[in-house]
């Protein structure tokens, strides 16, 4: 077999780090799914507003992303990645389960910031990991296989509220207390399964950094920003499906067909984003999510909500892994933990001020409102995309790999 040959195989083929990542990504997600489909319905159940509970996950969201910014950059100085991530399990992992122990909106509140300051602290060393450990020319497969194995997750995590929730009807507490076995199992993969290699790779990073990063970084970054402002907590469109109509027990099985659908899409819209690149992707991923929220806000029966929801799996499973591989392609591989604590972080900061207006615009205006305000931004988003493409051609042919 010619050295050709070979070097196409190797460049195509995904490692086990990454394949250990996504399955500890899966399990993980598992109780991110129980958590996430019935924690707004238990804040509900409280007798919350829909202000405190978009302030709930744009608090959480907000300053947990801080963190992220400079995990990601102590990981490029490190240049280590794994023990960012196995601490960032481990506070979800506390936080979770001790959910089903409390009754206080507040208490909720700092449990629910712990769960996502762990997000906070290995969400950008882990995909630094996966662009480590992958070649350019198969790093959108990559992604999107984590992508795809985080989505499954979150198909199982509901499945599982959902039965439970049939057999013990308005007990979330015991759907919280379920949490701990996967994320225990979680633990024990990344932290026994994952064998980091030594980053050879010569770094000199002074401090985080937004003027360091490229341009094209920057603009990217500066529209996903305007998207996130728009793209408020999940939390509201599972309220929503309950204003429609859509009873409390079915709800995890209707948010698992979202899950489903990013799944299946996740790996495939990998491949093609490395051949056509990641930015056609983005785009009609952004027009998608467009069309869901508007349809959230305008219709006014329950049975269009499962195509909707449908539709939102499309999006995710389009954009998701899309995005994140064309951070790792917008800078020099030293800065990529720096590039995406940058780029989540950024996201987090916007969530803060999307969910808490999402929640002041259905108080104040109806139910429709967050939906409409969300799906116009991600129009704008997109069409500036679309510009970005047609103006910047080189985006996607960086010279980092």
């Amino acid at each position: 077999m010619s050295s050709e040959v070979l070097n196409k195989e190797a460049s195509t083929k995904v490692n086990s780090n990454i394949k250990w990542l996504s399955i500890a990504t899966f399990l993980a997600d598992i109780g991110g799914g129980l958590v996430n489909v019935v924690l707004p319905l238990f804040l509900s159940s409280l007798g919350l507003d829909k202000v405190f509970i978009g302030t709930v996950e744009g608090i959480a969201d907000f300053t947990a992303g801080i963190v992220r910014i400079f995990s990601g950059w102590f990981s490029d100085k490190l240049r280590k990645r794994k023990i960012f991530v196995i601490i960032g399990y481990l506070l979800a992992g506390i936080a979770r389960p001790l959910l089903a122990f409390v009754n206080s909106g507040f208490m909720i509140m700092f449990l629910r910031f712990t769960d996502r300051l762990g997000a906070g602290v290995r969400l950008a060393p882990a995909d630094a990991l996966i662009a480590d450990e992958s070649h350019k020319k198969s790093r959108g497969k990559a992604f999107g296989i984590n992508r795809a194995m985080d989505a499954f997750g979150a198909v199982v995590g509901p499945v599982l509220a959902y039965e439970i929730l049939k057999s013990h009807p308005g007990n979330y507490k015991l759907v919280f207390t379920a949490t701990a076995i996967p994320m225990l199992l979680t633990l024990i993969v990344v932290t026994f399964l994952i064998k980091e290699k030594k980053n050879k790779v010569e770094t000199r990073i002074a401090v985080p950094s937004f003027k360091g990063l490229t341009k094209e970084f920057k603009r990217f970054l500066l529209i996903v920003v305007l998207f996130s402002l728009g793209n408020s907590s999940d939390a509201f469109l599972i309220l929503r499906a309950q204003n429609l109509g859509i009873s409390s027990a079915i709800i995890p099985i209707w948010w698992a067909v979202f899950s489903i659908v990013a799944t299946i899409l996740s790996i495939p819209s990998g491949i093609i984003s490395d051949k056509i690149g990641r930015k056609p992707l983005i785009i009609i991923g952004y027009v998608i999510f467009a069309v869901v929220y508007l349809g959230f806000g305008l219709s006014h029966k329950a049975g269009i909500l499962w195509i909707l929801i449908a539709l939102y799996g499309i999006y995710k499973g389009l954009a998701d892994g899309a995005q994140r591989a064309l951070v790792s392609e917008l800078v020099p591989s030293n800065q990529r933990g720096s590039a995406f604590g940058v780029f989540h972080t950024s996201v987090s900061m916007a969530t803060l001020p999307s969910s808490i207006i999402a929640g002041l615009l259905w108080d104040r205006l109806g139910a429709s409102a967050p939906f409409l305000f969300g799906g116009s931004l991600a129009l704008i988003s997109s069409f500036l995309m679309m510009i970005i493409m047609f103006t910047h051609k080189n985006i996607d042919n960086s010279q980092f790999s």
